[in-house]
């Protein structure tokens, strides 16, 4: 599954944590532009390259997401990147927790459609720390597991409890062959 395959309506307001690069950006919005993207990246060449694009509601953050907000290190591996305890890196991240930007935009736009989550890892810890309530505002969720993230050590249990929590509030489907691509829909 590529970014460039979702799908989407031209009135939602979405999240992106690390879920997308700047041209996947300029190619949605010249597809369908969203009602408001707000995209989180810690990386420093990821977000100098989301300043460059000119397009409409769209509020680039150079930040990690996590559960909540700590102390955070960046693990730059190629093209891929992994927040991680200090010890493990010597790049520090300013962090912001889920339930944070979450409430934010709430607060603006009253709902939000989509939460996409492409983090490195990350994913596990903000599923397990942010309140099924603060998910349950999203109607949908997609979010790729990153199990092999080595400087997290991360669990099956980890997996599985983040999927047995988000099917408290959504329905879950695995999106792609392998079991890390999931896309969640809020129930009711």
């Amino acid at each position: 599954m590529s970014s460039f395959d979702l799908k989407y309506n031209p009135d939602e307001v979405i999240v992106s944590v690390g879920f997308f690069a700047a041209p996947e950006i300029k190619y949605l919005y010249k597809k369908t532009p969203p009602k408001y993207l707000e995209a989180y990246d810690p990386r420093p060449d990821v977000y100098n390259e989301y300043l460059k694009l000119r397009v409409p509601n769209f509020e680039p953050i150079l930040m990690g997401v996590l559960g909540e907000p700590r102390e955070a290190y960046l693990n730059l591996k190629k093209a891929s990147s992994t927040l991680c305890l200090p010890h493990k890196s010597k790049q520090p991240v300013e962090t912001v927790s889920l339930t944070y930007v979450t409430n934010t935009i709430v607060k603006k736009y009253g709902i939000i459609d989509r939460l996409l989550m492409n983090c490195e890892g990350s994913e596990i810890d903000i599923i397990q720390k942010t309140p099924s309530k603060i998910l349950g505002y999203y109607k949908y969720i997609l979010v790729s597991f990153h199990l092999f993230a080595e400087l997290l050590n991360i669990s099956d249990k980890d997996y599985k409890d983040c999927l047995d929590k988000l099917s408290l509030t959504h329905t879950g489907e695995l999106r792609h062959k392998t079991r890390f691509w999931w896309e969640f829909r809020r129930n009711g």
